[in-house]
């Protein structure tokens, strides 16, 4: 068991630093492409935020066409 427990360490260990080196120059690669596109940057978070509520809309209204459908089809069969 103590066997075990020495090598989980040493393999955690190994482990958050690939990806704590791998985050750090990824992190430096996105500063430095973002660096370059910051007039883009508002733009696309505007067009992220449209198209998100876009979205949500279009599933709404999608979701309320089908129970208004549902409940007429429900009154017809009633009668």
């Amino acid at each position: 068991m103590i066997k075990f427990l020495i090598y989980e360490a040493i393999t955690c260990i190994v482990w958050a630093i690939v990806i704590a080196t791998a985050g750090f120059y990824f992190g430096r690669a996105v500063e430095r492409i973002l660096g370059r596109a910051a007039h883009i940057e508002k733009w696309g978070l505007l067009i992220l935020i449209v198209a998100g509520v876009g979205i949500w809309a279009w599933h709404q209204w999608r979701d309320r066409a089908e129970s208004r459908r549902q409940k007429a089809e429900g009154s017809s069969n009633e009668m």
